[in-house]
């Protein structure tokens, strides 16, 4: 550093305290209550004034403090206010802590409050020079810092002292490698490698490089800005408090969604998961995610579709979207990128790709867009987005908050007219939201965030020092919406306030928002209650539900743990062949109580993550059932279906090997079924799966068969024995049949047709056609075919 340097920051240094006294002369002024313009003016300038040199000297605690004072005393000077009691208080800390950072950068050691929170900085400047201004800056902004002359004597000091950052010069990029060494040894110990950060005095490609190389994002040229340099130490030693960023899963198969839900909470995301595509845009638009993380196939609408959606909405269009999908054709997924994608990944995907991915797409798309600054306030109702709501909200759930305060989110929603077209709602519905801002401006104060959450809500994030006092202002909140709307003309809109108290142990914050929306409709619909608390006896019932679904799940998983599953068989008779195929088909044993629930036990097992045993359960029995009839000599095959989960089971060939050779059986005669759809997006491992279960003579069949040219081509990949076709296509003409039959004949496979009750009447062409069918359907098959030989099953 040079002589002139050296004496700027002396002269800054000099400068601070007699400002300081400036400042505090003029201080009684504030605490008083005479809060004239020209006192306030006057404080702001000896603020300025005090930041300016502290920037200038690189000392970013004082800056910040000056920032947060003059924050303060703005804020209440705007609304042309006196301060109250709590903004008092805040004002005379601030003061406090000022006085004793500016004392501690004129000493040569940092004040006992800043070691308290100090950390340890080793810092390897080129030379050592006397007065470094970057060793001063460092100390006086309350670090503990301790100067080396060269790389000999750090090994000595990090493996005796604890160092969180390591500040050095670029010319010691020749030792990184004894360095590391030094960080491995404290890896294995109780204590962790420091962050590095570099100094240089060329800014060349080279150098950077060699510095990202070292595993440093952080290098600093001269001249070097000091302030800047002491804003890069800073967010490493004390990082601020960021909310967790939010992922929107897309996904129709429940169990894949679920896996990655999973990944997504262990690496720090709070996470949505959506199995149905038509819900996208009200997920969007809700849960507000910082990425959408979706699949390419799913059914009623494609990924391809839905990212034209989203990127054609102006409040959504700059949200990240990365598919994930087992699709591999290099031109499916060019055209996924076309679409407005960011990225693409193909399944199965390492849980460290996904997470990294997923980073990367959030940080860039935030620090591009300036997304936090872009998204602050609602046009109409000058008020802060629901996005930025939910980021505040996580701040509060993750201990951003004094612990002698109580906080909590009221949740006002409104009836929206629904006899007015779409234009006259919108406008209605933004006048009546701007009304109750207006309306509860008298109530709130300063800290109280508001924000718009629906086209007919409001959010208010509130913090106060009793508890009392957030259930009065709830009160005050609903009587000055009552005053108010019943002083307009015309229909009185019905409306309702929710309101749920918040804890650092309540979890996710969109959990917390949909808990204060419930609550805000229960009493919309409750006219007599317009007020309601989440833990109140009306709102009893939804966890009711939730003991339900818990008891639910226990059932389940008992009943499959514990093998209480039933089968009955369906027979379905070849019609150019002797022999039949007799399906096995799963429920739960009446003792369970659960033969009766809703969607039966693939749906129930899926729902629990139950499907792995279930697939063993079916398997196990199947064996079984073919071991018997090879017993008897039965020449008839045995068909289970087996969920698409199967092909990530690395389980489940060792236990179907051990259960064929417990049962002294080969697998020949056995037919397992896989839904086509479900597995068509992970190929690879479907093919892997089906080579094995062919290597132990089991047959595979391809489940609802749609007879697309896609289709057949995912049909001659798996070499799979057979098909069941797709219900659809029961209604096909003659030609259609016609043409279906050559093309599945040409790839060696059999036809089997739907079940009677789920495909309806069948067309009678497919009475020459099909290789197996229902029993109970043949009539209907071959009505309409009076010449069809039936000597087959006769």
């Amino acid at each position: 550093m040079s002589t002139w340097d050296d004496s700027l920051d002396r002269e800054a240094l000099q400068q601070l305290p007699h400002l300081l006294d400036r400042l505090k002369s003029n201080w009684p002024i504030l605490p008083s209550g005479l809060w004239n313009s020209s006192c306030i003016q006057t404080a702001l300038r000896q603020l300025h004034e005090l930041g300016r040199y502290s920037s200038a000297s690189g000392l970013v605690n004082i800056h910040e403090l000056c920032l947060a004072i003059e924050k303060v005393i703005s804020d209440v000077h705007e609304e042309h206010e006196l301060p109250d009691k709590e903004e008092l208080d805040q004002l005379s800390l601030y003061l406090i802590q000022l006085t004793q950072a500016i004392e501690a950068s004129s000493s040569n050691l940092p004040s006992s409050d800043l070691l308290i929170g100090s950390c340890q900085v080793i810092y390897l400047p080129r030379s050592r020079v006397d007065g470094d201004l970057i060793y001063a800056a460092i100390e006086k902004n309350g670090w503990s810092v301790r100067q080396l002359s060269d790389i000999d004597s750090l090994e000595s000091v990090l493996m005796n002292h604890p160092v969180d950052l390591l500040l050095l010069d670029t010319q010691y990029l020749s030792h990184i490698e004894q360095i590391k060494r030094c960080f491995s040894d404290l890896d294995q110990g109780e204590w962790k490698s420091p962050e590095l950060v570099f100094i240089s005095n060329v800014c060349d490609v080279e150098t950077r490089l060699e510095v990202l190389r070292a595993g440093s994002s952080q290098c600093y040229s001269e001249p070097i800005n000091v302030n800047e340099l002491m804003g890069g130490i800073k967010s490493i030693l004390s990082p601020e408090l960021k909310p967790h960023d939010r992922v929107l899963v897309v996904e129709d198969d429940e169990a894949q969604a679920e896996f990655a839900r999973k990944l997504l909470k262990k690496g720090g995301f709070e996470t949505l998961v959506i199995t149905d595509p038509m819900k996208v845009m009200e997920a969007v638009d809700k849960f507000q995610p910082d990425l959408v993380l979706m699949d390419l196939y799913m059914p009623g609408a494609n990924g391809i579709e839905l990212t034209q959606l989203i990127r054609a909405k102006p409040t959504a269009c700059f949200i990240p979207i990365v598919f994930l999908s087992g699709e591999e054709d290099i031109e499916k997924k060019i055209l996924a990128l076309h679409s407005g994608a960011d990225d693409f990944l193909t399944k199965p995907v390492r849980a460290q790709h996904l997470i990294a991915t997923v980073q990367t797409r959030i940080k860039r798309t935030k620090e591009m867009l300036s997304y936090r600054t872009s998204t602050t306030d609602d046009a109409v109702a000058g008020v802060i987005t629901r996005r930025s709501l939910l980021d505040e909200l996580d701040l509060y759930c993750t201990g951003n908050g004094s612990e002698n305060e109580f906080s909590a989110l009221f949740l006002i929603t409104l009836e929206s007219d629904e006899s007015l077209t779409d234009e006259q709602a919108s406008a209605a519905n933004n006048a009546l939201i701007s009304l109750i801002s207006d309306v509860l401006n008298p109530v709130l104060g300063r800290r109280d965030l508001v924000a718009r959450t629906g086209n007919t809500s409001l959010g208010i994030l509130v913090k106060r020092e009793f508890e009392r006092d957030i259930n009065q202002l709830g009160m005050d909140c609903a009587q000055q919406i009552t005053d108010e709307l019943s002083r307009a003309k015309g229909a009185i809109p019905k409306w309702g306030i929710g309101l749920v108290t918040i804890d650092s142990s309540d979890g996710w914050a969109y959990a917390i928002l949909q808990h204060a929306e419930f609550t805000a409709n229960v009493a919309l619909e409750q006219t007599a209650v317009p007020y309601l608390r989440h833990n109140e006896t009306q709102l009893n019932q939804p966890r009711l539900e939730k003991q339900t679904d818990l008891q639910l799940r226990d059932q389940v998983r008992s009943a499959l743990q514990n093998g209480a599953v039933e089968f009955h068989e369906q027979r379905y008779m070849g019609l150019h062949e002797p022999g039949a195929i007799i399906e096995q088909i799963p429920g739960f044993s009446p003792s369970t109580g659960l033969q009766d629930e809703i969607g039966g036990i693939y749906q129930n097992a899926s729902q629990f993550d139950g499907m792995g045993m279930l697939n063993r359960l079916v398997c196990q029995h199947a064996i079984r059932k073919l071991g018997a009839s090879l017993f008897c000599g039965n020449p008839d095959r045995v068909l289970v279906w087996m969920s698409g989960l199967a092909i990530h089971d690395d389980q489940i060939i060792p236990f179907i090997q051990s259960e064929l050779r417990r049962l002294h059986v080969v697998g020949t005669g056995l037919i397992i079924e896989f839904d086509l759809p479900a597995i068509a997006p992970e190929l690879r491992a479907a093919k892997r799966l089906m080579n094995q279960l062919s290597r132990l003579g089991i047959a595979v069949l391809l489940g609802n068969f749609s007879c697309n040219e896609t289709a057949y081509k995912v049909l001659a990949y798996l070499a799979a024995d057979g098909v069941r076709l797709h219900p659809s296509l029961m209604r096909a003409d003659q030609a259609k049949v016609n043409s279906t039959l050559a093309s599945i004949r040409a790839l060696n496979a059999f036809i089997m047709l739907p079940r009677s009750e789920v495909s309806g009447h069948n067309s009678h062409y497919w009475s020459d056609a099909a290789d197996y069918v229902q029993v109970e359907h043949l009539a209907q098959i071959t009505q309409g075919s009076p010449t069809k030989n039936l000597t087959a099953f006769e």
